[in-house]
């Protein structure tokens, strides 16, 4: 399958409350404690589970994104390379940081996903990468913007003018060009697309140059 990117343009916004943090309002140890003689302290054994916060803010979430894909018109894409999640935050102290911040957010986006499938922002959450804009602290008004956007890039290539130079290039003029997505066909495409590094593919990460080290010339 080949990965098409959209206009990086593609934004969704989201205004949240400042998510649970996972170290102690999202999961919580269930089970026993036990001694531990060398450190001098009880620590719990069992399984962890959501807090009601959490399941909470999962699902206000949850109901959020429905509401604002269809109010901003955001067309989610099939199969993104990258999900790039942009978050400004408004912290109600100095005390808080964004450390274990994110993931009760981005679970609640693979939530949506699963239950909404033609509106599914993202397969897995493997794919996403977050980057901090800005932290303001407001003790009156504490909350996070989201902003999500599709990366541009396709596999290993930054752009769709950097992957088409490549096809061209190569997987036009190749012996197997021709079974690309096909049973058979060419697995170093499949990888690349995959954002996988391999010793066929050859990448200049200073100029961004890519070369196929398997192309036969038809």
């Amino acid at each position: 399958m080949i990965y098409i990117s959209k206009e990086f343009t593609n934004t969704l916004k989201l205004t949240l409350p400042i998510p649970p943090s996972i170290n102690n309002d999202y999961m919580k140890p269930k089970g026993v404690l036990k001694f531990n003689p060398i450190k001098k302290k009880y620590y719990a054994i069992g399984m962890m589970y959501e807090t009601a916060e959490a399941k909470k803010f999962k699902k206000d979430m949850i109901k959020l994104i429905k509401e604002e894909i269809d109010k901003q018109n955001f067309e989610p894409i099939e199969n993104p390379s990258f999900v790039y999640l942009y978050w400004t935050w408004f912290f109600p102290s100095v005390k808080n940081d964004t450390n274990n911040r994110y993931k009760c957010a981005i679970d609640a986006i693979t939530e949506f996903s699963d239950k909404f499938k033609n509106l599914k922002i993202w397969n897995d959450d493997n794919i996403s990468m977050n980057k901090d804009v800005k932290i303001y602290y407001d003790s009156k008004n504490p909350h996070v913007e989201l902003e999500i956007k599709y990366a541009p890039d396709i596999g290993v290539f930054d752009n769709e003018e950097d992957y088409s130079k490549f096809i061209n290039t190569y997987c036009n003029n190749c012996k197997k060009g021709n079974k690309i997505g096909q049973k058979g066909g060419c697995s170093i495409h499949k990888k690349i697309l995959e954002s996988r590094i391999i010793d066929e593919v050859e990448i200049n990460f200073n100029t961004g140059e890519k070369k196929c080290l398997k192309f036969k010339q038809k």
